[in-house]
């Protein structure tokens, strides 16, 4: 069902506005430059206040055997960023991340570095006007 026809073309790409007070940053670790495949990667966008978050959405590459959205972050809705959001976050990407060993690195690096850009990211952004 996703594989284009004979013939057929993308000719547009719809990426709907972000809510109002929203905020996104995208943080991969890799071995080279850029155009690498992620190791890790986290996107982040959180919407609120610098005193609490409305929505924290949270999507996981390079972990997983697609790219996927975190569940559960509905229960950071209404919380103040601290310590303790910080660490519950960090144990939910530990959870739903799976990564395969690669040649590269063992799973259980690209678990804690998915876990700790997902707590930095979120850091960064709430602090962000």
């Amino acid at each position: 069902h996703l594989a284009l026809g004979s013939g057929e073309i993308v000719v547009a790409v719809v990426v709907p506005p972000q809510p109002a007070r929203a905020r996104s940053a995208y943080r991969k670790a890799r071995v080279r430059a850029a155009i690498d495949f992620p190791l890790a990667g986290v996107a982040v966008r959180v919407t609120g206040d610098r005193e609490r978050i409305e929505r924290l959405d949270v999507a996981l590459t390079g972990t997983n055997s697609r790219p996927f959205r975190l569940a559960e972050t509905e229960a950071f809705a209404g919380r103040a960023v601290d310590d303790a959001l910080v660490a519950e976050l960090g144990k939910a990407v530990q959870r739903q991340a799976g990564p395969m060993r690669t040649s590269v690195t063992s799973s259980n690096w690209r678990r804690q570095v998915a876990a700790t850009y997902a707590q930095r990211l979120v850091r960064e952004l709430a602090a962000t006007p």
